[in-house]
C-alpha cells in the first residue's frame, strides 16, 4: 500500500514536470498570493482476507491518514519549488475546511468553486471561480 502511494505520487510529479500546464503556473496564479492543497479522496483496495480484519471504521481512517500522506507529500514538493505564490501550510488549509463544514472523506464531491467560497467565505463568485480554475487545472 505505501509502494502504492509512493508509486503514485512519483508519477504525479513525473507528469507534472512534462506538463505544459506547468509552465503557465504564474499565468495561473497571476492574481494570487497563497495556494493551498486540499487532501485528494483515497481509496484503499484490500483483498477479502485483509477485510476479515479490518473494520469499516478503520478503514475509513486508513483512507483519510492517506489522503492526507499524499497533501503533505505534494505541499513538501511545492515548498522546496521557487514559486512565486505561497503555499498554505496543510494544517491551515485542513482547519478551514473543517471550519467550513467540508468533509474530508467526501471533498471530491464538493465543487472547487464552492470550495473556494466556503473556505475564504468569498461573497462574489468570480474570486472563486478564479482560485478553483487555477487549481483544477
Amino acid at each position: 500500500m505505501k509502494n502504492q502511494i509512493l508509486l503514485s505520487i512519483v508519477l504525479l510529479f513525473s507528469l507534472a514536470s512534462c506538463s505544459p500546464k506547468v509552465s503557465q503556473f504564474d499565468l495561473e496564479t497571476a492574481h494570487h498570493q497563497r495556494i493551498a492543497v486540499v487532501p485528494i479522496h483515497s481509496s484503499i483496495k484490500l483483498t477479502p482476507k485483509q477485510m476479515e480484519k479490518v473494520t469499516q471504521v478503520q478503514l475509513k481512517d486508513m483512507e483519510l491518514a492517506q489522503s492526507k500522506e499524499v497533501q503533505d507529500a505534494i505541499e513538501s514538493y511545492l515548498v522546496n519549488r521557487n514559486l512565486r505564490v505561497k503555499i498554505q501550510s496543510a494544517s491551515i488549509t485542513n482547519s478551514k475546511l473543517k471550519d467550513a463544514g467540508i468533509n474530508l472523506s467526501k471533498i471530491n464531491d464538493v465543487d472547487v468553486t464552492k470550495l473556494a467560497q466556503k473556505m475564504y467565505k468569498w461573497p462574489h463568485e468570480d474570486k472563486g471561480t478564479a482560485w478553483a480554475n487555477s487549481v483544477s487545472k
